[in-house]
């Protein structure tokens, strides 16, 4: 499986102060790079190695990564934003995972997520990452590109 939460820009990228959940949706992940160097070559010649550099919620540097697989069958990605127009057709089925906000939450907190206290994480998901969420459902509509929706959130 590959996680496109390695493929975070770092914090002086992803974070401002300005409309931070919009720049987040537009710029926190590096997408765009971990398909075109990642994803579009495993799927087309089923093997890869890769040294990438990767990120996560608390990084200032990059860190590298080997992604090596071959004589690969399924290429299985999750994360956040890859039901964006620009990605949906790299995916020969898209499987939705529904979770409510506050079930997410509770989950981040419990551990420590994105490597924050309990409150920063609270404050990072309410402020930052679920309006980021937010647009990404009122202009990308990803639940409706999904093949399946699985429910992940016995709340639901």
């Amino acid at each position: 499986m590959i996680n496109a939460g390695d493929w975070l820009s770092l914090p002086e990228v992803c974070l401002s102060r300005h409309n931070p959940a919009e720049h987040f949706y537009e710029h926190a992940m590096r997408l765009d790079e971990m398909f075109n160097r990642l994803i579009v070559p495993l799927k087309e010649k089923r093997s890869i190695s890769l040294l990438a550099e990767c990120a996560d919620a608390k990084t200032t540097v990059y860190r590298k990564h080997l992604y090596e697989f071959r004589n690969i069958d399924i290429v299985l990605v999750e994360g956040i934003f890859l039901f964006k127009p620009s990605y949906r057709d790299h995916f020969d089925v898209k499987i939705w995972i529904d979770c409510s906000f506050a079930t997410a939450l509770k989950r981040a907190s419990m551990r420590c997520q994105e490597g924050l206290p309990p409150a920063e994480t609270v404050r990072a998901f309410t402020e930052i990452y679920f309006p980021a969420q937010g647009l990404h459902f009122a202009r990308d509509n990803p639940r409706a590109f999904a093949d399946a929706v699985l429910s992940n959130d016995p709340s639901m």
